[in-house]
Formats: structure tokens, sequence, C-alpha cells
């Protein structure tokens, strides 16, 4: 584990060693490979969880959206760990070589495909490519909170799922005609044969959302040590502005109510969240 590159996103870079409990947290090493027509992803993820009690739930959200999501061969520390699908795709069984406890770290792998989502006038809207604009959200299997999952598909309304802090490492790779936008700190970025990728860290935090359009527009202001920004498609400017101007209000606000915002930065992105949303 090497914290630097997410402690470098925090307000307070002693935060992780201020928190020793942090260092138990899961950690997500995921690849993305998005297809030049952008209606498929290749991904895998590596996540390590330590002193799993029980046998590991994922919740693959994109299944929301019937055979969105497709999972290979699971391993649990390279031995291949005969995980069960349920719940129409949704619950990922996978259980742990040796019994139903383990101590230590567990490395759970989880190759996985994703199709793409084309927009549509109702549907999934989280996960989806629109013209020119690809929003990953939901886009990798989570483990929830209490390590198992028993509420079946989810409701339509409200947050999906409860998920524990964690730590992420995304390497992405996309065409090199649109722009990534993402939350923690940009690591590095490459671009060759029309192609750019680029690494992602991100955590302590509960979620990740990642965006990639075309023409995009960045407005920021600065509240005390935070970067608000907006990043929107330039023809939503007017727009933008006017949403920088009411988070920069409720940021405010939500210091004063619930304490000090814990990252360097706060990006407000256009993405057409409906159902799900």
């Amino acid at each position: 584990r090497d914290y630097p590159p997410y402690s470098r996103g925090l307000i307070n870079q002693r935060l992780i060693e201020d928190h020793p409990e942090l260092r138990n947290a899961p950690l997500y090493r995921i690849k993305l490979d998005i297809s030049a027509d952008r209606s498929r992803i290749d991904a895998s993820e590596t996540v390590l969880v330590q002193d799993p009690g029980t046998p590991l739930d994922f919740v693959l959200l994109p299944n929301i959206a019937l055979n969105t999501l497709s999972v290979g061969t699971v391993t649990v520390d390279g031995v291949a760990a005969g995980s069960h699908l349920s719940d129409d795709g949704i619950r990922l069984s996978t259980p742990l070589p040796g019994g139903l406890a383990r101590e230590g770290a567990v490395s759970v792998s989880i190759p996985y495909t994703i199709r793409l989502p084309r927009s549509t006038a109702v549907g999934f809207g989280g996960l989806e490519s629109t013209e020119d604009a690809i929003s990953l959200g939901y886009f990798y299997p989570v483990i929830p909170a209490a390590g198992t999952w028993t509420y079946g598909k989810p409701a339509p309304y409200g947050d999906l799922t409860a998920n524990p802090v964690s730590f992420y490492l995304v390497q992405i790779s996309y065409p090199a005609q649109l722009e990534l936008v993402a939350p923690g700190n940009l690591l590095s970025t490459s671009e060759e044969s029309g192609r750019r990728t680029s690494l992602v860290a991100f955590g302590p935090a509960r979620d990740l959302l990642l965006m990639l359009g075309r023409g995009l527009h960045t407005t920021s202001r600065s509240v005390g040590a935070v970067d608000l920004r907006t990043v929107l498609p330039a023809a939503a400017q007017p727009s933008g502005d006017a949403v920088l101007e009411t988070a920069v209000y409720a940021f405010r606000l939500f210091e004063r109510l619930f304490g000090e915002y814990p990252y360097r930065s706060l990006t407000f992105v256009e993405a057409r969240f409906d159902a799900y949303g």
C-alpha cells in the first residue's frame, strides 16, 4: 500500500496517519479499456481486503440493466474461487478458500466486461455513452459495507448501496478525442496511436465516478483551501456559472453543519441521471 498518491489530494495530508483504521480499508486496483466505438469496456479489478470474516459479496450495479456487466473467472489469492451470481446478476458471491473466515489480507481478482449502454430517454443513467460524453458511475464490482448483500435488486430511488471507505487506483485507456474528468489525483497521462491512458488515485472515499467528454470548459473558484470546479460542455457554460455560485453557498453551509471538507477539490459535471440517478 502506497498512501502518498492519495494523501496529496487531502486538505490534511496526515489524515491517513492520524486514522490508522484507514489502513485496513479495501484497496481497489482497476483497469479499464474503452473500445474505439465506445460500446464496450474490457476491465479487471483486484481488491485487497483486510481480515474478511465471511465469504465476500460484490454488488454489480450495472446489471440493474440486464446483461450489462459480465464476469470472468474470479480468483482469491490466485486460486479460482467458484463464485456465483444471483439476484438477477446483481450479487456476486465469492467463497474464501480454507473456510468461512480468513485472517490477514485477501486479494480478490475479477475480470469483467461492460456493455456500455447508449443514451435512452429513460434508463440506468449513471453508466452510459452519449454522442459527446461517457458517464462511468457504478462501473466496478463493489463490496457492500457489511461484506454481504441480502437486499436483492436495489429500489430505483435513493442511494443504491452503502459502501465501506476505500482507496481506488484506476488505470483507464480511452479514445484520445475525449477528456477525462476524475476526482483525486491524476498521476499520469500518456497518448499513443489515437488513445490516451490515465492513472488516477482517489481516497479515502465510499464511491468513485469518472466522466469523459469532448469540448469541455472548466470554471473554478477557491473557497478556503478547496478548489470548486464545474467541467461542462462550452454551450452549457451559463448553467455552469449558476451551478458554481450555488455550490459555493452550499459548500460553506455544509462545512458549518458537518465540518471541514477533506479533499482539495470538488468538481461538478453534467450527466444525464434519471432512473437510478
